[in-house]
């Protein structure tokens, strides 16, 4: 059944990732680059056009985008306090400084929280739904509010998460795909601690890849990672983690599917109400592997104590042997010259009462000869 569910999932994302891909080619001709600065130099009033009338928002900026268009969004260096939400058949892209190579060239050029007028408050800084593509490269992300999520998909969305920095999102997750979504991240910088850092529930997918840097002791409240419902986490990096020490679980899974190629940060430590999951890749049997191993040596324990228990009735044998043996020879030589007395004491009571009583009836015999005459 499970099967059968992510076989539905995979079949749908592949039919609309074809579908989204067709109308963006359709609206090439169509694409545009947008640019965006805080303010004042930049102003939801302007066209967003040129870098001298850049839009203040990443929104406006989305709002301009045509349907069907793939569209560049460039930001100036800076903080940016709001939320971006790419629907309906765009293919947006925001990318931080990257240099001719477009590789990134500074996270903390970019930083973009979920403050609304100096205030964080609750929901998703980037969130990409109905059949949208977004990608976003070379920034830092941050939390002011309890269970803010970083990046987030829903409904046959596509999200790139490329080069982020996530810092704190406390009760919240730096990346979430629902309802049948996926995201690919690649070479995050986890530094702050939150409720889980990535979460695919409802038959979606999450892939991570590249290098993972996290920092060492963060808090996972729920877990690092989360597979729910039908869903796909896939860890391929490129090394092991650095810096894999977490307070909390390393993965939660019910009913879906991890797989990965390293250890996770907290050594593969379950969360405790993982149900009908299913890990598979580097260090996913050693729990099997531990669990046999603690089997055999319990095992063993039995066996070393049984094998204890014969030795030390084997030496109690031993040494209580010669002390019966001994105590049987006193006893058989205590009877034996008991019974010899008992003998001899018999043997001489029964002759003196025997000539006792020999003497007794001779005398009486005597005697009673007249008084057999006088009658």
């Amino acid at each position: 059944m499970r099967l059968r569910r992510q076989c539905r999932a995979k079949n749908a994302l592949i039919f609309f990732e074809a579908v989204i891909l067709f109308l963006l080619a359709v609206g090439s001709a169509a694409a545009r680059t947008y640019y965006v600065a805080p303010p004042p130099v930049g102003n939801d009033a302007n066209d967003c056009l040129t870098p001298s009338k850049s839009c203040a928002t990443f929104q406006r900026a989305v709002d301009l985008c045509p349907l069907g268009s793939a569209c560049t969004i460039q930001p100036a260096k800076g903080t940016y306090s709001q939320k971006t939400d790419v629907t309906y058949y765009k293919l947006v892209r925001i990318f931080g400084p990257l240099d001719k190579d477009g590789n990134c060239e500074d996270r903390s050029a970019i930083i973009v929280d979920d403050r609304v007028d100096g205030v964080g408050q609750r929901g998703s800084i980037f969130f990409a739904e109905d059949h949208a593509i977004l990608v976003i490269q070379c920034m830092t992300l941050a939390s002011y509010s309890k269970g803010s999520i970083g990046f987030s998909t829903r409904q046959f969305a596509i999200g790139d998460v490329n080069d982020i920095n996530f810092l704190s999102f406390p009760d919240g997750l730096g990346v979430s795909a629902a309802e049948t979504s996926k995201v690919n991240i690649h070479s995050p910088g986890i530094l702050g601690n939150a409720g889980r850092f990535i979460s695919a529930n409802a038959l979606s997918q999450i892939t991570v890849g590249g290098t993972v840097r996290l920092t060492d002791g963060l808090q996972f409240d729920v877990a690092f990672l989360s597979s729910l419902f039908g869903s796909l986490v896939t860890m391929s990096v490129d090394a092991p983690i650095d810096g894999g020490s977490i307070k909390g679980a390393s993965y939660q899974c019910n009913d879906a599917i991890i797989m990965k190629n390293v250890v996770l940060p907290g050594g593969d430590a379950p969360y405790i109400d993982n149900e009908d999951c299913v890990v598979s890749g580097v260090g996913a049997g050693h729990r099997r592997l531990e669990k046999l191993q603690a089997g055999l040596e319990n095992k063993f324990k039995e066996f070393e104590n049984k094998f204890e228990q014969h030795n030390v009735a084997a030496v109690i044998h031993a040494e209580m042997a010669p002390i019966g043996a001994e105590l049987d020879k006193n006893l058989k030589s205590q009877t034996a010259a008991i019974g010899a007395e008992l003998d001899k004491s018999l043997k001489s009571q029964t002759a003196a009462i025997g000539t006792e009583l020999d003497k007794s009836l001779g005398h009486e015999l005597i005697n009673g000869i007249p008084l057999m005459e006088e009658m």
